[in-house]
């Protein structure tokens, strides 16, 4: 079994991202009224690049594990493969993707290639109010 690492870059500080950004939790701060582009790069257990082409890729925010989904963001609604060859994407959220969502929530961000389906990142979702309302 391969073992999938997504590696982050935060274009801004509200992001906030551990030193290891593996599978483990991981956290994720927004401010009402604000958008956010999270960058990646999946890598396997060695940390080479993994090949995205062709995969299926999806974001879910949850208040917790049995709620329904807040949001979703999937390849080509909010999740772009930028890079397929050397596993390189990004995830979008909007102000109007958490219009309304003050608090702590959870989320997951899963890929399958091929058949195979992993997740690869978890972690709390932090929507706070914004200074500038």
């Amino acid at each position: 079994m391969t073992t999938l690492e997504a590696v982050w870059s935060a274009p801004r500080l509200r992001a906030v991202w551990k030193e290891s950004m593996t599978k483990a939790k991981q956290d994720i701060e927004i401010e009402l009224e604000e958008t956010l582009t999270m960058t990646g790069r999946l890598r396997d257990e060695d940390g080479n690049p993994v090949d995205i082409t062709g995969a299926s890729a999806w974001f879910t925010v949850r208040e917790d594990a049995t709620e329904a989904k807040l949001i979703e963001k999937t390849v080509g609604s909010g999740i772009t493969l930028t890079a397929e060859a050397s596993g390189d994407f990004s995830i979008a959220i909007a102000a109007a993707d958490i219009e309304d969502m003050l608090g702590t929530y959870i989320f997951d961000l899963f890929f399958q290639l091929g058949a195979e389906v992993r997740k690869t990142l978890r972690g709390r979702f932090v929507v706070r109010q914004s200074l500038h309302s």
